[in-house]
């Protein structure tokens, strides 16, 4: 039976998980039916799955409902623990779905901060996260669903060329590649310096600051994130939660200096033509000579 696009929105079960739902399949038989929409399975492909493996008969029953989506996210996620990586990409994937049905003119879904709200996970993250399902390779993005790497890193690895990000995966080194890309922007912002000519534009400057400022918070989300993943390991709810907030408000933080420096950008770009014209006018070859010129 065909798979519909709303059952890929959860990470499928492997390994360990997948040999003990056969088993239990094999000695119970299917104890839940598994759902289907309009003739296509939109919850339990992994009880499908797995009834094919072990030769059990599987049962189906057809939602009759006009919510697909958000009937199959409410019983997985009252099923399934995912990480916060995986309820991010859950989001994206959400995101996607709803945006495909508004070009169709259907009406299912919320905004994006509803999805984030229901998910217990933050719009930053499914936005980064729609990255990495917009530019990662397959296997980068099958590597974050099932939890094996973070979408912080993988947001970083998808921006690279397809063929290295399937090389950084294959070798698993996505966390350590991330932090190599994310070292050498880092230098990059350092190494800006004010150019001569504009020594004294104050956009120049400004510009130069909320790069230095960007890259702090960057480097204050990734230590967090690693103490974060520290305490993931250890099961230290108590302590990861509060860690979170603050990536969480830091992330926030980030987004408007963001903001804040496509519009420096912007203007700079234009000061900078403007400067230029100015400068071929008078004939003269640096914004020094301007005032001189009109003198």
């Amino acid at each position: 039976m065909k798979i519909h696009p709303i059952a890929e929105i959860f990470p499928r079960i492997f390994g360990a998980d997948f040999v003990a739902l056969k088993e239990d399949i094999r000695k119970n038989g299917l104890l839940e039916a598994i759902w289907t929409y309009q003739g296509e399975i939109i919850e339990g492909r992994n009880r499908y799955y797995a009834c094919g493996e072990t030769g059990v008969e599987p049962q189906f029953r057809e939602y009759t409902g006009d919510d697909p989506l958000g009937f199959t996210i409410s019983l997985n996620l009252t099923r399934r623990h995912l990480t916060d990586g995986q309820r991010q990409m859950v989001g994206a994937a959400i995101a996607k779905i709803e945006q495909e049905q508004k070009q169709d003119e259907t009406t299912i879904g919320a905004s994006q901060e509803k999805v984030s709200n229901l998910l217990n996970t933050s719009v930053h993250g499914i936005q980064r996260a729609k990255g990495i399902l917009h530019e990662g390779t397959p296997e980068l993005i099958e590597a974050v669903k099932s939890g094996k790497v973070s979408v912080s890193a993988a947001s970083v690895v998808a921006t690279l060329p397809k063929e290295e990000q399937q090389q950084i995966v294959a070798a698993g080194e996505v966390a350590k590649a991330a932090k190599k890309v994310r070292g050498e922007k880092s230098r990059k912002i350092k190494a800006i310096e004010i150019t001569p000519g504009f020594a004294g534009d104050e956009k120049f400057v400004e510009l130069s600051d909320v790069l230095i400022e960007l890259a702090s918070s960057r480097k204050e989300i990734d230590a967090i994130h690693l103490l974060v993943t520290g305490l993931t390991e250890t099961n230290l709810v108590t302590e990861i939660e509060p860690l979170q907030n603050k990536v969480a408000q830091f992330s926030a933080k980030l987004d408007m200096q963001i903001a804040q420096l496509n519009v420096v950008v912007k203007h700079t770009l234009l000061n900078a033509n403007l400067l230029g014209q100015i400068r071929n006018k008078l004939g003269v070859n640096t914004n020094n000579e301007i005032l001189d010129a009109i003198k």
